[in-house]
């Protein structure tokens, strides 16, 4: 099973050591835009908009997702209150159920 093989199995059997191996070879730009990374989550930041991106992989629960922060080395804060007047239009592209969305 390759890195890049995103075929059906469980989030705990991501291959994350050789993922960001390749992908820091692949992608040396992305090095000053990471906030943090860790075996289950990366963080990037987006300072154009002074947001940053956090993507995570709850193995236990067998969960992933996407979520908008703040991170104050980026200048993202205030975040909830920059993207609560675009919460709707962001839920709807995203195709949120409610129960998906805080």
């Amino acid at each position: 099973m390759s890195e890049f093989d995103f075929g059906v199995r469980r989030a705990s059997e991501f291959r994350q050591r050789g993922f960001w191996t390749l992908f820091s070879e692949r992608h040396p730009e992305e090095r000053a835009l990471m906030a943090r990374r860790g075996p289950w989550f990366w963080q990037r930041g987006l300072p154009d908009f002074a947001l940053v991106l956090s993507m995570y992989v709850a193995p236990a629960q067998n969960h992933v997702g996407v979520f908008f922060g703040r991170n104050e080395k980026f200048g993202a804060t205030e975040a909830w209150s920059r993207l609560k007047p675009f919460q709707p239009a962001i839920e709807d592209r995203l195709k949120l159920r409610p129960e998906q969305s805080c």
